[in-house]
C-alpha cells in the first residue's frame, strides 16, 4: 500500500499527489517555516487512514464542512479511495477504483461502502489484506505508525509515543511480529504472567488473611467427618424421643395447639364480659315524666298550656316508651345469649387446663420435652458448624486449585519461553533478513556497524536493542546527539522492516516528519543513500523538512525539483490550508 493522493472538496487544500514510485519531499520555506502544516498534514493522513478519533485541529470551525480524500494504491492499476466528513455524525465512505481518480462529486450511491466506522474498518481490512510472513494482520493500524512517524515518535525506534503510557505487551507484539518472531507465543506468555501474577495475589491473601495452608486440608476433612458421625448420632436419639412423645400423644404441636385455645377463649370471654356489664347498665330503668307535674309547673309561672301542646307532648311519651320497650326486649335477648356463652366457655377452660396441666404434669415429671429439645437444639448447631465448615474446606480446595493452577502455568510460561529462546538464538529467514539489513543501513547511515538486539532479561521478558558494535568509535552522549541517534535508529529499523517486506502484501511506504531536524551533516548524506536504496526496491519514501536543514546541496536541488510535492511557507496562500492559522 502507498500514498497516492490528498484532496479536498474545499479549494482552500490544495491537492496533493504523491509519487508512488520515488521519494516526496515536503519542505518549509521563509524566514518562518515552522507551524506551516507539515505535522498537521501526517495527522490528517492518519485519521483519513480510518483512525477513529479526530485529530485536535479539525474540531476548529472553520473545518466543519471540510471532506477529505486520500487515495491509495494498493497494486498496479487497483486503487482504493476513503473519504472522510470532518462533519460529526457523519460516515466513512471507500470506493474501489483501477485508476487515478477525483471523487468530490461522487454520489453516495456509487461508493462500495458508506458506513460507521466499525464496518468500514472491517470492509477496508479485508480488501487491503495485510500479511507478515504469509500471516494476516487482524489489525493494520497497530503497525501503521512505524511507517506514519510523526516527531513525537522518535524518541524510540521500536516504542511508539501512544505505547508509553501502556503495558510493554502491546508494542512488543508488533514488533515482535515485525522481525519475524510469533506474536502468539509472546502474546501468551504475557497473559499467562498476567493470571500467575493474579493467582499469586490470591493466594497471598488467602495465606495472610485466612491463615490458609495446605495442611489445613487434611484437618477440615477430618473434622468434617467427625461431625458428620455426631450428627447421625443425634439425629437418631432425636427420631427416639419423637416416637416416644407420639406414642404418649405428647408433642410440642400438642401443647402449643392447648395453650392457643386457651388464649383465644380468654380474649372472647374478656370481650363478652365488658358487653354484658354495658347490658346491665342500659337496662336499668330510666326516670318516667310526670304530665301533671309538668301542668303544674307551668301554672305556677302562669303560662298556660294549651291543648294540642299537651297532646303532642303525651304522643311523644308514649312514642318513647314504645321504643324503650323494645330496646329492652332485645337487650335482655342479647344479655341471655352471652350468658350462656360465657357458661359455655368457662366450662372449655375448665376442661382445656386441665388437659394443659396434664401434658405439662408428663413432660416435667419425665424431663422428656427437655432433652427432645436439647437434641433439636444440638442438631441445629452441629448442621451450623458443619456448613462453616464444608465453606472453609470448599476454600481450601479452591486455595489448592489455585496453587496447582499456578504451578501448571508455570510449566506453559516455561515452553513458550523455550520457545521463544530458540527463535532468538535460532532465527528464520525473516530474521535473519532485518537483522542483516539492519546492520548494513548503519554502516551506510552512522558510519559503523550498529546491530538489532533482540534478547530475553532476566524476567523472560523480550527485549529490543540497538547496539552499536564498533569499539573503535565512542559516541557523544550529549542529548543532542542523543536524539540525533535516536532517530536514525528510528530510521533505520523502519527502512529495514519495509524491505523485508516489500514483495509482501504490507506498508510500501514510509513517512517520516523531520527527519533531517538538528542532524549533522556526516549522517544526511547516508540517510540520502538509504533513501534511494528504497526507490530502487520499489519503496515510497515521505519526508518534511525545513528547506535549511538539508545541507546535501545536491540533495536539495532534486528535492526542490525532482522530488517536491508541496511547497510550505508562512503565508495565507502556501501554508497546507490557505487560510489564517487556526
Amino acid at each position: 500500500m502507498k500514498l497516492s493522493k490528498l484532496y479536498s472538496s474545499d479549494s482552500r487544500f490544495e491537492a496533493i499527489i504523491f509519487n508512488t514510485n520515488n521519494i516526496n519531499a515536503i519542505l518549509a520555506t521563509g524566514t518562518k517555516p515552522h507551524s506551516v502544516g507539515k505535522t498537521t498534514l501526517f495527522k490528517l493522513v492518519d485519521y483519513c487512514l480510518i483512525k477513529k478519533s479526530k485529530p485536535t485541529f479539525l474540531e476548529a470551525s472553520v473545518f466543519e464542512d471540510f471532506t477529505f480524500y486520500l487515495e491509495l494504491e494498493l497494486a498496479y492499476n487497483s486503487y482504493i479511495t476513503i473519504r472522510r466528513k470532518v462533519k460529526k455524525r457523519t460516515k466513512i465512505a471507500i470506493k474501489l477504483h483501477s485508476s487515478k481518480e477525483d471523487f468530490t462529486l461522487l454520489e453516495d450511491s456509487e461508493f462500495d461502502i458508506i458506513d460507521g466506522y466499525d464496518n468500514v474498518l472491517a470492509f477496508f481490512t479485508e480488501k487491503i489484506n495485510f500479511l507478515i510472513n504469509d500471516n494476516n494482520i487482524a489489525k493494520y493500524r497497530n503497525y501503521l505508525s512505524y511507517f506514519l512517524r510523526e516527531k513525537d515518535d522518535f524518541s524510540h525506534p521500536f516504542m511508539l509515543n501512544k505505547y508509553k503510557k501502556g503495558t510493554d505487551v502491546e508494542w512488543k507484539t508488533i514488533v515482535a511480529s515485525m522481525v519475524g518472531l510469533d506474536a502468539t507465543i509472546v502474546r501468551s506468555k504475557y497473559n499467562i504472567e498476567k493470571e500467575i501474577e493474579n493467582l499469586e495475589s490470591e493466594i497471598a491473601s488467602l495465606e495472610n488473611n485466612s491463615h490458609f495452608s495446605l495442611s489445613d486440608i487434611e484437618v477440615v476433612k477430618e473434622t468434617l467427618l467427625v461431625l458428620q458421625n455426631e450428627l447421625n448420632e443425634k439425629e437418631t436419639l432425636y427420631k427416639n424421643f419423637d416416637f416416644y412423645l407420639k406414642e404418649h400423644h405428647i408433642n410440642k404441636e400438642l401443647v402449643d395447639e392447648v395453650e392457643e385455645i386457651i388464649a383465644n377463649l380468654n380474649k372472647e370471654r374478656y370481650s363478652l364480659d365488658k358487653k354484658q356489664k354495658l347490658i346491665e347498665k342500659s337496662l336499668v330503668k330510666e326516670q318516667e315524666i310526670d304530665l301533671k307535674k309538668v301542668k303544674k309547673l307551668f301554672s305556677e309561672v302562669h303560662i298556660h298550656l294549651s291543648e294540642m301542646l299537651v297532646k303532642s307532648y303525651e304522643d311523644v311519651i308514649e312514642f318513647n316508651n314504645k321504643i324503650t320497650k323494645d330496646r329492652e326486649l332485645y337487650l335482655q335477648a342479647e344479655h341471655q345469649r352471652i350468658l350462656k356463652r360465657l357458661s359455655d366457655i368457662d366450662d372449655i377452660l375448665l376442661k382445656e387446663n386441665n388437659k394443659r396441666k396434664e401434658l405439662l404434669s408428663v413432660l416435667t415429671d419425665t424431663d422428656t420435652f427437655r432433652k427432645f429439645k436439647n437434641i433439636e437444639q444440638e442438631i441445629v448447631t452441629i448442621k451450623t458448624n458443619i456448613n462453616l465448615i464444608e465453606e472453609k474446606y470448599k476454600k481450601l480446595r479452591e486455595y489448592k486449585c489455585k496453587l496447582k493452577r499456578v504451578k501448571i502455568l508455570k510449566k506453559r510460561k516455561n515452553k513458550l519461553v523455550t520457545k521463544l529462546d530458540h527463535s532468538i538464538k535460532i532465527p528464520n529467514d525473516t530474521l535473519k533478513t532485518i537483522k542483516a539489513t539492519f546492520k548494513k543501513l548503519s554502516r551506510t547511515v552512522l558510519g559503523v556497524d550498529a546491530m538489532l538486539n533482540i534478547a530475553l532479561n532476566s524476567n523472560d521478558n523480550l527485549v529490543f536493542e540497538t547496539k552499536v558494535i564498533d569499539t573503535t568509535v565512542v559516541l557523544d552522549n550529549s542529548i543532542e546527539e542523543g536524539e540525533a541517534y535516536s532517530r536514525m535508529f528510528c530510521f533505520i529499523f523502519d527502512a529495514s522492516i519495509a524491505l523485508a517486506y516489500k514483495n509482501q502484501n504490507f506498508f510500501h511506504f514510509i513517512a517520516h516528519d523531520g527527519l533531517f531536524d538538528n542532524l549533522g551533516v556526516e549522517y544526511k548524506k547516508g540517510i540520502v543513500d538509504v533513501l534511494n536504496l528504497l526507490v530502487q526496491n520499489g519503496l515510497q519514501y515521505i519526508f518534511t523538512s525545513i528547506e535549511d536543514e538539508i545541507d546535501n546541496e545536491a540533495f536539495l536541488s532534486l528535492c526542490k525539483s525532482e522530488y517536491l510535492v508541496k511547497e510550505l511557507a508562512d503565508t495565507n496562500t502556501q501554508r497546507l490550508f490557505r487560510m489564517d492559522t487556526f
